[in-house]
Formats: C-alpha cells, sequence, structure tokens
C-alpha cells in the first residue's frame, strides 16, 4: 500500500491521534505515560505504537526497562 495512505490510516484512530499530538507536543514519552494518556491497557497502546512505528512517524529507543517514543525526524 501507498506510504501516504498508511499514514492517513495510521491517524484515522483517536488513540493513534493522539499519541501524536502528545509527542509533538512533549517531544518524548515512555509507554507507561502513553498508556496513562490513553487509559488502556499496555497491549492496546503498545498495538497503537507498534502501528504509528510501521508508517514511519513514530520511533522508539530503550533506556533500561523503559521504552521512550518520539515523533521521528523532529
Amino acid at each position: 500500500m501507498e506510504p501516504t495512505l498508511e499514514i492517513l490510516k495510521a491517524l484515522s484512530d483517536k488513540n493513534r491521534m493522539r499519541v501524536v499530538a502528545a509527542l509533538w507536543r512533549f517531544d518524548e514519552l515512555c509507554a507507561c505515560q502513553i498508556t496513562e494518556l490513553l487509559n488502556v491497557s499496555g497491549a492496546t497502546a503498545s498495538r497503537h505504537l507498534g502501528i504509528l512505528q510501521k508508517t514511519g512517524l513514530v520511533e522508539s529507543r530503550k533506556e533500561g526497562r523503559w521504552v521512550y517514543y518520539k515523533i521521528k525526524n523532529r
């Protein structure tokens, strides 16, 4: 599928759009903060973050036990 269409589909979900907006505002958030922000289970937040990473909108880095997410190439 075309990359632009993949990005638009990813952003069509309210929770994923909220994640992108939060990352735009705060630069970087850990997975636990995103889970709390969305008020969903860790597995659900992980699924949303995986979709955003697959499209190339979001990237992650691991620091010890924590995983931090940010907007890619910001």
